[in-house]
């Protein structure tokens, strides 16, 4: 009798035990495994079913894991395979797999425009700084998204301070 006792069992007689007496890996049927694996009957031994894992190395991708409860290659923390994984800010980056902010949101000022500031995962203005001219004063426009006096308001002020002038004149000489 010969009984090899490994990741594999080799019996060469009816006297070696039944693989479902080995804790192990080595199998005789499907029953033997667990849910997730399956009995490979040319050299008995279980192995995790199509679709399933058992160790983060039989993933098809370098940013996935195998789940130890479901069985099943996942994103690992970071990353991501869909919108579902990330944040409600943010949307999956399908080429990268990692979760990036949506226009308009942001995790730090990096993700907005350069006029702008992250503040509470939201792209806000910097003083100074428009998107139109309604972000600007009274007197402004918006430029290239900086607010400036606009050409109007100078020739408005100078009209003005003529009027003002004229109407001073005016009250000194009558």
């Amino acid at each position: 009798m010969i009984c090899l006792f490994s990741v594999v069992v080799i019996c060469q007689s009816s006297a070696c035990p039944s693989a479902s007496i080995i804790h192990g890996w080595a199998c005789v049927t499907d029953e033997e495994c667990r849910s997730w694996e399956e009995c490979d009957l040319w050299d008995h031994i279980c192995r995790h079913k199509k679709g399933y894992c058992g160790v983060d190395l039989v993933c098809d991708n370098p940013w996935q894991q195998c789940d130890n409860v479901t069985h099943k290659c996942s994103a690992k923390p970071g990353y991501c395979d869909n919108d579902s994984g990330c944040g409600y800010e943010q949307k999956c980056d399908k080429n990268a797999h990692k979760c990036t902010s949506t226009p308009g949101y942001c995790d730090n000022d990096s993700d907005c425009n350069p006029w702008q500031e992250c503040s509470g995962h939201g792209c806000k203005l910097t003083p100074g700084n428009c998107n139109d001219g309604y972000d600007c004063g009274f007197w402004q426009e918006c430029s290239e998204h900086k607010c400036e006096t606009s050409q109007f308001a100078y020739f408005t002020v100078i009209i003005l301070i003529g009027a003002i002038a004229g109407i001073y004149i005016m009250k000194r000489v009558g």
